[in-house]
């Protein structure tokens, strides 16, 4: 584009206008090839004229509609963004929680890659070792009572 700014389309010129009528020809073999070619070209520049101002007012929408999807794009990904670091700061907290009840990094991180015996193994060894992490409750016991 040459520039940023669009200018409405201009309303038609007073002169051609009347110039037009002016020229208006009956349809009549009266009328002189030179008056008949005249007319033609008034009606030509009108013509391209409109057209122009046709082309002006779509390019226009075309600009403001994108300039909509544009704000809409910005306003996904802020919110895709926004989630992202609610999703980051629950799984801190949520690893925060298992290792405060006595599961071990490796652990997390072996069931994440989808290799559960690997993690059941070491959740396994870690439950056989005695290990008792602080604030939990022996669960089986009191269920027993």
């Amino acid at each position: 584009m040459q520039g940023d700014s669009v200018r409405p389309p201009s309303p038609p010129r007073r002169s051609t206008i009347s110039y037009l009528h002016s020229l208006s020809i009956p349809n009549n073999h009266n009328s002189t090839p030179l008056q008949a070619e005249k007319l033609r070209t008034v009606r030509h520049r009108e013509n391209k004229r409109r057209y122009r101002a046709r082309q002006r007012e779509y390019v226009q929408t075309l600009q403001q509609r994108l300039a909509g999807d544009r704000d809409q794009q910005v306003a996904g990904m802020r919110e895709v963004q926004q989630a992202a670091q609610k999703v980051d700061a629950d799984n801190a907290r949520l690893r925060t929680l298992l290792r405060f009840t006595g599961v071990e990094d490796g652990v997390v991180e072996a069931w994440l890659r989808g290799d559960e015996t690997a993690a059941g193994r070491a959740l396994a060894r870690e439950r056989t070792s005695g290990y008792s992490p602080p604030g939990l409750r022996n669960v089986s016991a009191d269920a027993s009572r």
